[in-house]
């Protein structure tokens, strides 16, 4: 990314395997148009249920009573909920070939940034384009762009993270293209941060540059590499997603793999320990525990917020050179 932390001569992210940077590109490639993908399919087979509940809800009683129907109670929507997820997990399956090809490629849409188009940047191969995530127990039909634009009309949706983000949402921008342009409408100065909207369907996309949710610090070591230069606060949360968190809609969580970086760890503006750090006589703290940690924090806050929207955590990947 623009703004990639440079930590030293300290190579936490797995240098020693060698991992390629196609097979990166690959593998957060697929991951994207599989989670916009699953993201479509959740709200989209869901809407034509809220419609006819929304119809319902604005008949009399005495309508409703003729019909047998009424509102539904939070008990009776919970064991829907819960049925639909017995019915179809859409995260367990399996990746098939599929001979269809993806929605898009580098030719159709011209939102792909040039780092992650794999095409433009020399990969002879297009195999990897020709598979396609198949769910268990159903199947997980190709995005309708028009019905998702309607399902989010009026909403906001919002891509919290580090670069896994940016994939999904140029995936989901992608994929949308065929109905509407999107309008890119902010970004800083990094281009990290941005933010689209679609004028016709009044949906706002946004990607917040968040790598650790956490309040992070990078400080100039004035080219002295021994010198560690990245700063993690655990009692502070980013404030590039929390002070904007009560307009969205819908959120989309995804972080992990920045936490290998070489950090200096603060509670209370102290310091408290480090990462990666055997020069240190500090306290050392592991991946998971300052991942932790930081989740942990995180989801605290979401819990306790005010503002209720509907949000969508992704787990870690698995590491790149795996694939």
């Amino acid at each position: 990314m623009g703004d990639e932390i440079v930590v030293g001569d300290h190579q936490p992210l797995h240098s020693k395997e060698g991992r390629s940077t196609i097979s990166l590109i690959f593998f957060k490639f697929i991951s994207a148009i599989f989670l916009a993908a699953a993201i479509c399919y959740l709200f989209v087979s869901n809407f034509d249920a809220w419609t006819v509940d929304a119809e319902k809800f604005s008949m009399s009683p005495g309508k409703q009573d003729a019909l047998n129907i009424g509102p539904l109670n939070k008990e009776s929507t919970v064991k829907k909920l819960q049925l639909k997820k017995e019915t179809c997990d859409l995260w367990t399956g399996e990746w098939i070939p599929n001979s269809e090809g993806p929605g898009y490629t580098h030719e159709t849409c011209n939102q792909i940034p040039p780092y992650v188009n794999c095409v433009n940047n020399g990969r002879p191969d297009t195999g990897y384009l020709h598979w396609g995530w198949k769910p268990n127990a159903c199947d997980l039909p190709p995005i309708d762009p028009l019905k998702f634009l309607n399902a989010m009309r009026n909403k906001s949706f919002a891509f919290i993270g580090s670069s896994i983000c940016h994939n999904q949402v140029f995936s989901l921008i992608c994929q949308l293209s065929e109905e509407e342009m999107a309008h890119d409408i902010y970004h800083d100065s990094t281009y990290n941060t941005r933010t689209w909207y679609y004028p016709s369907h009044n949906l706002t996309l946004y990607v917040i540059w968040a790598p650790y949710l956490i309040h992070y610090e990078t400080i100039d070591n004035h080219g002295d590499a021994s010198q560690i230069n990245l700063h993690l606060h655990l009692d502070i949360l980013d404030t590039k997603w929390t002070s904007e968190y009560g307009k969205y809609d819908y959120v989309v969580i995804s972080i992990g793999p920045h936490f290998y970086k070489s950090s200096i760890i603060y509670e209370n503006n102290q310091v408290i320990g480090c990462h990666y750090c055997p020069h240190l006589n500090l306290k050392k703290f592991t991946i998971n525990e300052l991942y932790s940690k930081a989740l942990q924090f995180s989801l605290k806050f979401i819990a306790t917020s005010e503002h209720n929207p509907f949000v969508i955590f992704k787990t870690w990947s698995p590491d790149h050179s795996e694939h």
